[in-house]
């Protein structure tokens, strides 16, 4: 096999090998846990705490609401990204989670695959970055939150925030001043 050939499955055999280990925990499920406390634990960690950010970013988009919560939070970019397509991002928690993120990639996912919930949309109004303010300031908000960013640092999003909340007294008003 080629190098090429080896580097294109590593991810694949790495997944099957995680499968199987799964496989081997569930196998191994004691009947002196009622509940499965212990496998569930296991079966948790091990898509989240897997080497690959890779396979973990895939996971990520299909997991359990549990496992959203331990994604949301991973060291990896790709991974926390990839969260916001999961069904379960409605959960108000998660968002406000990834809302806090540092990282600009994680917001704008955030606002490109998800409904944002109000408390989360307040947290990125403080983003430090720029662009996800302006993406705000540019789109259908609350009346206080564009009355909130027409006070922003940035000029360039103050500006679009004032245009945009005009533009929407104007809509709701019929176009009369």
């Amino acid at each position: 096999m080629s190098t090429e050939q080896h580097e294109f499955l590593a991810p694949t055999t790495m997944l099957v090998d995680a499968l199987a280990q799964l496989g081997h925990t569930l196998a191994l499920q004691s009947s002196t846990d009622p509940d499965h406390q212990s496998w569930k634990a296991e079966l948790l960690a091990s898509g989240v705490h897997h080497p690959d950010p890779f396979i973990r970013a895939n996971l990520a988009r299909t997991c359990s609401l549990a496992q959203l919560r331990l994604f949301v939070v991973d060291e990896h970019v790709a991974v926390r990204s990839m969260c916001t397509e999961n069904p379960f991002m409605v959960d108000e928690g998660v968002q406000l989670t990834i809302a806090k993120d540092d990282d600009a990639v994680v917001l704008h996912a955030l606002l490109d695959n998800v409904q944002v919930c109000r408390s989360a949309v307040e947290v990125l109004t403080h983003s430090r970055h720029f662009s996800v303010r302006f993406r705000l300031a540019r789109s259908r908000l609350a009346f206080d939150l564009l009355e909130y960013l027409t006070m922003d640092s940035h000029p360039r999003v103050a500006d679009m925030a004032r245009r945009n909340l005009q533009h929407m007294t104007q809509a709701r008003t019929g176009g009369k001043k």
